[in-house]
């Protein structure tokens, strides 16, 4: 800011300032008078010059981006460096759902699939996403299998009118060993994040994540975790 401008400027003065001085101990005589030596003269108008212009330099500072800008930086797909899927970034997109969210908003509760076998599971949920949208308005994005556990990531664009939403699913063993159904997290994000101009707060796709998330569920038949007691819970949990 300000204050680096002028450090700048009185550290260049004082190089100056030494160069300035005198290294032989010669002056000229005018009408009696010592006088300067004219080399002196130069630097010192030199000194002037550049003093001026870093005074009247305009000062740049650091911008920060704002919400809109943010929203156009592309979505990282994949698991994170513990396995699991990412929170929503409500911040930038709060057009999303994600089973790794603690804020209220974007957080969805776990499923139960109807098969142990992550990879069976995996087979349904790809045949369930093609019958409900089509070939023509869905595809998949990125499909891994993995081991230690035993689990399946699947990416799907779905179209929406945000542009192409990006649902993810990871299905997984969660008990090895145990024959207990397979554990589905999943996250749930708008394709775009669309603004009204001049107004930073991002528009509201209508709960379109959470609404496609129940219809998948529901097609499929798998259970929400922690509603296998309380049937009246599905409505709340899937359309909160």
């Amino acid at each position: 800011g300000s204050e680096g401008s002028q450090a700048t400027l009185s550290a260049f003065l004082m190089s100056v300032a030494r160069l300035a001085r005198p290294q032989i101990n010669t002056t000229y005589k005018v009408s009696g008078r010592p006088a300067s030596q004219p080399w002196q003269w130069i630097s010192l108008a030199a000194a002037a010059t550049a003093s001026a212009a870093l005074l009247c330099a305009p000062v740049v500072m650091a911008r920060e981006e704002t919400p809109y800008e943010q929203a156009q930086t592309k979505l990282q797909l994949g698991l994170s460096s513990t396995q699991s899927l990412r929170a929503c970034e409500s911040n930038v997109n709060p057009n999303c759902v994600s089973t790794g969210s603690v804020n209220a908003d974007t957080s969805g509760a776990a499923w139960r699939a109807n098969q142990v076998d992550p990879a069976r599971a995996a087979r349904a949920l790809v045949e369930t996403i093609t019958d409900l949208y089509g070939l023509e308005h869905s595809t998949i994005l990125m499909d891994t299998t993995l081991s230690n556990p035993s689990a399946e990531y699947l990416a799907f664009g779905i179209d929406s009118a945000f542009g192409q939403d990006v649902v993810e699913f990871l299905i997984k063993e969660e008990d090895p060993g145990q024959e207990q159904d397979a554990l589905v997290t999943y996250r749930s994000t708008a394709g775009s994040v669309k603004h009204i101009y001049p107004f930073q707060q991002p528009i509201s796709d209508g709960d379109t994540q959470r609404r496609r998330l129940a219809e998948i569920r529901t097609a499929l038949q798998w259970r929400v975790i922690g509603c296998e007691p309380v049937p009246m819970c599905y409505l709340d949990m899937d359309m909160r």
